[in-house]
């Protein structure tokens, strides 16, 4: 089943960072994004994390909620 989503509530683009044991560049990524007016854009940014071991989840959870995870 495909879920349609009106056009006005879905995201013009989507920003995917994939990830593994890299938390601090990550956060450095995620900081700069955060500058850009993504949310004006129509921009969503999606972080895919491989299992890491260095809290990747938890410290981009708490820096940057708004990132889906």
């Amino acid at each position: 089943m495909i879920l349609a989503l009106p056009p006005e509530t879905m995201p013009r683009a989507s920003i995917v960072i994939a990830v593994h044991n890299r938390a601090d560049d990550l956060l450095e990524c995620l900081d700069s994004l955060s500058a850009q007016p993504l949310e004006v854009l129509g921009a969503e940014v999606i972080v895919v994390d491989d299992a890491s071991t260095d809290g990747v989840a938890e410290r981009v959870a708490a820096r940057h909620p708004g990132v889906h995870l």
